[in-house]
């Protein structure tokens, strides 16, 4: 799978609402893309995003500490 890149970096603060993420659409492989955003507050251990997070983009809620998707 190739061309599956995300939107570059942002930085915000507790209690902005980060702008949406968006990811390319991928290319290669066969059959169906299946997508999941993940998100961690210690940049190590990812779970499942809040929210919708099985789309191609992602839009985070009101941020209420340090996260990384």
């Amino acid at each position: 799978i190739s061309n599956n890149t995300v939107s570059s970096a942002q930085f915000s603060c507790t209690g902005d609402a980060p702008a949406a993420l968006s990811g390319t659409a991928p290319a290669g492989g066969s059959g169906t893309y299946t997508y999941l955003w993940e998100e961690s507050t210690d940049n190590v251990t990812f779970g499942n995003a809040t929210g919708t997070n099985n789309t191609q983009n992602y839009t985070p809620g009101t941020l209420t500490q340090d996260t990384w998707y």
